[in-house]
């Protein structure tokens, strides 16, 4: 029993134990150790990556191709330019920041950049039609209705004249600053494509033609001739009140002509169906070819239109007709004309017009037609001084004409037959 319970006496060291420590031991060290590596590659792979990769990577590095406001500056200075000239768009050299930019102009027919070349490079700048512009108080806006090309050397400073149309008639004649305004009137587009091909269009012809489309006023709004009141109008007629679209009639015409020609509707147009501006333009000498061309009438044609217009056209201008008669046909006026002028049943507005068509045949014949029609008729009545104020007109226009309306060469042919005032009173 004693050697059952006797202590024993072996070395610790000869024991298991001290080996199983070793070994979790190295286990240990090999675990810190794989995990520290760990730490270490990913902190190497983190720095690689930072140097690497630009601080702004979020932003890209191409310069814009449009810029909100131009002639202002970024915080980023100009782009880089390339080698040797450049050829590049107004919107896009103000998006490198190449050129700054500031435009003025009349809130109508005129708008001008001021342009500077911040490079050291030659620029040839391209302004294209339909850039819209605004003024700073916003009451105007403007179209570029022909493009422009400029050339810019470096450093240099110039100021580009640009053609411009109102795209309201409510803008206001002025000196105003612009700013340019994003987007485009595609109402425009087939406008602005066909003025490529017509460089000889007026810039009020444009401006007609644009306000035409965008917002179909009266003829009122663009007419200088005093529209139809019912009393005959005087020769000369008076002058009519001031407005910033009032144009000439010829201009009218040639903004019909190119929506016409440019393949624009006009049926819904309020100004392609006023027809007093038809005959006016036919009238006028300086608009009658263009007349005669988009109203579709023939030069052989031409009598027909006006015995037409006189025995059935609008009661309002029939009077016209004998105004027309006396400018392109006057042999046959000076014939039909004082038939008329004494022809008691017509009405009066008719023979006031006959005796001062008179006056528009520019023959001197009329004088003496003129003043046995004066005599006749008395000089206190309405028809006696209608015919002094007729011979009065002939002869200023006779002695000085400069002081009147230009015109071009009348008709020396006679028509087929004169309109007898029977046939009128019978219509």
């Amino acid at each position: 029993m004693k050697s059952l319970f006797m202590r024993r006496t072996v070395p610790l060291w000869k024991t298991p134990l001290p080996w199983v420590c070793l070994v979790m031991a190295v286990q240990a060290v090999l675990v810190v150790a794989i995990f520290g590596k760990l730490v270490s590659n990913r902190k190497r792979a983190t720095a690689g990556a930072a140097a690497s990769v630009p601080v702004n990577v979020g932003r890209s590095t191409t310069p814009p191709l449009t810029v909100a406001k131009p002639g202002g500056l970024a915080s980023r200075g100009p782009a880089p330019m390339p080698t040797g000239d450049v050829s590049i768009s107004l919107n896009d050299a103000l998006g490198r920041e190449w050129i700054t930019a500031t435009y003025r102009g009349n809130g109508r027919d005129r708008l001008t950049a001021s342009l500077a070349n911040r490079t050291d490079k030659a620029l040839v700048l391209t302004v294209p039609s339909g850039l819209l512009f605004e003024s700073k108080d916003r009451f105007n806006q403007v179209v570029v209705a022909r493009g422009e090309t400029v050339a810019l050397g470096p450093g240099e400073r110039r100021e580009l004249p640009l053609v411009s149309a109102a795209t309201r008639a409510s803008n206001q004649l002025g000196q105003h600053e612009f700013t340019p305004r994003p987007g485009r009137l595609v109402q425009l587009d087939v406008l602005l494509t066909h003025l490529e091909k017509t460089p000889e269009v007026s810039a009020e012809a444009i401006q007609t033609a644009v306000l035409v489309i965008l917002e179909n006023p009266p003829v009122s709004t663009f007419a200088k001739f005093i529209l139809v009141s019912g009393a005959v109008a005087a020769a000369p007629p008076p002058p009519a009140p001031a407005g910033p679209f009032l144009v000439a009639t010829q201009d009218i015409i040639a903004a019909l002509t190119l929506l016409k020609d440019g393949g624009i509707p006009t049926r819904d147009l309020l100004l392609a169906h006023e027809p007093q501006l038809k005959i006016e333009s036919m009238i006028d000498p300086l608009a009658h070819a263009d007349a005669m061309r988009y109203f579709g009438i023939a030069g052989e044609k031409e009598w027909s239109f006006w015995r037409d217009e006189l025995l059935n056209g609008d009661v309002s201008t029939r009077h016209y007709a004998l105004y027309g008669i006396a400018r392109y046909f006057p042999d046959v006026a000076l014939q039909m004309l004082p038939q008329w002028a004494r022809e008691q049943t017509l009405p009066m507005v008719m023979r006031t017009a006959a005796i001062n068509a008179l006056a528009e045949t520019g023959r001197i014949e009329a004088v003496s037609v003129l003043q046995q029609i004066a005599y006749e008729a008395g000089a206190t009545t309405e028809i006696g001084q209608s015919a002094k104020s007729a011979i009065g007109y002939l002869e200023n226009r006779r002695v000085r004409p400069a002081a009147v309306q230009p015109s071009i060469p009348f008709k020396d042919s006679s028509a087929p037959s004169s309109v007898s005032a029977d046939a009128f009173r019978s219509s």
